[in-house]
């Protein structure tokens, strides 16, 4: 996958800021307080529903069929698998899908989101997939690069959270997401590719900034 691995390398300077972020860091080492994790999970749920809207606008705008049928599939299982994890997860901390419903939204969030779906809707198709490869990919780095401390700390709702990313099928989703953006991005002009990529990846490296702000 050489193109998705130009494009990481070509926002390196932003990945290493998300790696060695102290959030997603205190995450992995289980030393986050739960009060301050819960408030960061509970923005998740409008995230999660904002990147499905984006995977259906993404689909409308593809004439190429075996992207079509690949995004189809994974919005689906988007929103069978995680919502109803995320539920599940939710409610071993005492919350519902109501109290993330009602979560006032990060500024960072909503302006992510508006980034994502002006992408999917103004930019070349191509470009506005790889705009939604940030989120996905980072987060299996990040659990990789804590792989150490995520293992040896106790058992905890943080560790539960972050281990997810860790697991075969975690991989085998970015793996399939970098698959799409190759081919759908064969032949495309590489320096539009890398802006939309990198600036997807600010935003998650804002969104980071948010969350350690807010829990100061």
């Amino acid at each position: 996958m050489n193109l998705t691995r130009e494009l990481r390398s070509g926002a390196d300077d932003i990945w290493r800021s998300m790696l060695n972020h102290p959030f997603p860091a205190a995450l992995c080492r289980g030393d986050l307080p739960i009060e301050k994790f819960k408030r960061y999970l509970l923005q998740d749920y409008g995230y999660l529903l904002g990147a499905l809207q984006n995977f259906c606008l993404l689909a409308s705008r593809t004439d190429n069929e075996h992207i079509l049928l690949d995004l189809v599939a994974l919005i689906g299982e988007e929103a069978e698998g995680e919502i109803s994890d995320y539920q599940r997860f939710i409610a071993q901390l005492g919350f519902t899908l109501d109290d993330a419903r009602a979560v006032k939204p990060f500024a960072t969030r909503r302006n992510y989101l508006d980034f994502l779906l002006t992408a999917s809707a103004e930019r070349p198709f191509a470009e506005g997939l790889t705009a939604t490869l940030p989120c996905f990919w980072s987060y299996l780095e990040i659990a990789e690069h804590h792989r150490k401390e995520l293992t040896g700390a106790a058992d905890s709702p943080l560790r539960q959270w972050m281990e997810v990313y860790l697991n075969e099928e975690y991989h085998a989703l970015v793996d399939r997401l970098r698959s799409l953006v190759e081919t759908a991005a064969d032949g495309h002009p590489f320096e539009p590719l890398l802006e939309v990529f990198r600036e997807a990846s600010l935003w998650e490296l804002q969104y980071w900034d948010e969350a350690w702000e807010e829990t100061r």
